[in-house]
C-alpha cells in the first residue's frame, strides 16, 4: 500500500520518550482537546475502556479522528508490547479502493463524495471531550480527485440529518464500499513486534486490527502520535531549502 513507511526495531527509543524523537524530525501539533498534557496516545487494553481500541476487540477498518474538522495527517505507532496470539494490524489504501469503487460503482462514489455524515466523541480521558463534525466518507477536490477518507463507524453518529428518501442509497453505497475494503485483494496485514515503528498517512489509509486474547496484565501495548500534513510540509520544505544551501557551498 503506498502512504505507509516501517521502522522495525527502533532500539533508539528506549534512550528517548517517543514525542522526543519525533520533534527531532518536526514539531508536533498538541491536540490538547484529545490528549490532555499527553503528547502522545497510549493505546492498551484496560477494564475501563471508553474508546474500542482500549480492548481485545477487533478493530474494523477507520481513519482517526473524523469528528475533527481537519483530522490528522499523519500517524505514528511504536510497539512497545505484543501479544503471541492474534493482534496483527491491517491496512487498505483508501484513494486505491475508492478509484476502483468508482469504476465500478459510479453512482455508489457519487454519494459518498456528496452526503455529508455526522460523527461525534463524547466522553473523558485525560480530559472532557464533545467532538462533532460533519464530513463526507470521500473527500474530492475540484478536479474530482480523491483527497482525504474520512470514516470510522464507531464514532459516526446515530443522527443523520439527510431526506429520508436518501437514507437506503446511502447505506447501499456504504457498505459496497466497505466490501471493497475488506477485499483480500487490497488489504494489507502485519503484526508489529517490541520496538517496530509505523507510520502512515492517515488521510490515505484506513487501519484496523484482529482481536486478541487478554492476558493477566497488559497484553498488547501501542504508543502512538500525531502530526499535521501543514507542519509536515513545512519541515520538508525547511530541510529541502537547507540541503540545497550546503550544495552550493
Amino acid at each position: 500500500a503506498h502512504g505507509i513507511l516501517f521502522f522495525r526495531k527502533g532500539n533508539f527509543i528506549s534512550e528517548y520518550s517517543f514525542p522526543d524523537v519525533l520533534l527531532v524530525a518536526f514539531p508536533l501539533k498538541e491536540r490538547a482537546v484529545l490528549q490532555g498534557e499527553e503528547e502522545e496516545t497510549q493505546m492498551q487494553d484496560k477494564l475501563d475502556a471508553n474508546n474500542v481500541a482500549y480492548t481485545t476487540e477487533k478493530l474494523s477498518f477507520h481513519t482517526d479522528y473524523p469528528v475533527l474538522q481537519f483530522p490528522p495527517g499523519i500517524q505514528f505507532l511504536h510497539c512497545i508490547k505484543q501479544t503471541s496470539t492474534g493482534g496483527e494490524s491491517e491496512v487498505v489504501d483508501g484513494f486505491h479502493v475508492a478509484n476502483r469503487f468508482k469504476e465500478q460503482n459510479p453512482y455508489a462514489f457519487k454519494i459518498l463524495t456528496s452526503t455529508f455524515v455526522d460523527f461525534t466523541d463524547i466522553g473523558v480521558d485525560y480530559c472532557d471531550f464533545a467532538m462533532q463534525a460533519k464530513q463526507r466518507i470521500i473527500d474530492v477536490d475540484e478536479k474530482g480527485q480523491v483527497v482525504r477518507i474520512n470514516f470510522n463507524n464507531a464514532t459516526r453518529d446515530t443522527i443523520f440529518d439527510i431526506p429520508a428518501e436518501k437514507v437506503k442509497p446511502f447505506y447501499a453505497a456504504l457498505k459496497d464500499y466497505v466490501g471493497f475494503l475488506n477485499s483480500t485483494d487490497y488489504k494489507y496485514s502485519y503484526k508489529m513486534k517490541p520496538g517496530d515503528i509505523v507510520v502512515f498517512d492517515n488521510w490515505r489509509l484506513l487501519h484496523g486490527r484482529q482481536s486478541y486474547q487478554a492476558g493477566a496484565g497488559i497484553s498488547r501495548h501501542l504508543e502512538g502520535a500525531y502530526a499535521d500534513w501543514d507542519v509536515v510540509m513545512s519541515r520538508l520544505r525547511i530541510l529541502q531549502k537547507n540541503v540545497l544551501r550546503r550544495q552550493c557551498l
